[in-house]
């Protein structure tokens, strides 16, 4: 963990003119998940560390719950130089790196310590030198959020089971792909807009980590 803190505190200071004014820095951090989910009690460690040991010089203003808007939206914020870090996947980069995507390909690896020596790749470096051209700095890449999971209002025990089923997915190309591929029909929403598209019947189910939806309250429908 405290490697993970020293590489945000290096990268951030990178846009930033001088640590040692007397102006203390205030560094923006935007997500999409609920105050209490895994990512933001962790963000909320990471955010009285850096207080901590910056002697309150750096502080983190966190911004749970999509408060300035979605991924694309935030990352799109951070390339125009504006003071800001998202937690994002790979999955979002693949919209200004397209080769990226097929990092975040269903079944891909079985171990996730495969998937971050793909990370260490001269192929990745490549495409993560791609991303800076562009305003995109990646602070860390070995953060694992949990497995996909599809939650429905009918059981899916196999791919069949999915034909005709409209799924929310995350707004980019290879997750709209994928669940087409298995037949469902896709319908990219960001996760606040989840639970009432569910109390709505715009969606039949979410494909996205169980503690994402558990956040979102998708388990407090009866018919889920």
């Amino acid at each position: 963990m405290s490697k993970i803190i020293a590489m945000l505190i290096t990268v951030s200071t990178l846009f930033l003119p001088s640590i040692i004014q007397a102006k203390p820095i205030s560094i923006k951090v935007a997500y999409e998940n609920n105050p209490g989910e895994p990512l933001d009690v962790v963000m909320r460690y990471w955010a009285d560390l850096l207080n901590k040991k910056s002697n309150g010089e750096i502080t983190l203003a966190l911004y749970p719950s999509s408060q300035l808007g979605s991924k694309q939206d935030v990352t799109e914020q951070a390339m125009m130089g504006m003071n800001v870090i998202t937690l994002s996947d790979v999955a979002f980069l693949a919209d200004y790196e397209p080769d990226l995507g097929i990092l975040f390909g269903p079944y891909l690896t079985d171990d996730p310590q495969k998937l971050f020596k793909i990370y260490e790749s001269d192929w990745f470096k490549q495409k993560n030198e791609s991303l800076k051209k562009k305003g995109i700095h990646v602070v860390m890449n070995n953060y694992l959020y949990g497995t996909r999971q599809i939650i429905s209002k009918k059981p899916i025990r196999t791919v069949d089971d999915l034909a005709g089923l409209k799924i929310r997915v995350p707004n980019n190309v290879m997750q709209i792909k994928a669940i087409q591929a298995m037949g469902a029909t896709p319908t990219p929403m960001p996760l606040g807009e989840v639970y009432p598209a569910l109390t709505q019947g715009v969606i039949d189910g979410v494909e996205t980590q169980f503690q994402c939806c558990k956040g979102k309250n998708c388990m407090s429908r009866q018919d889920i």
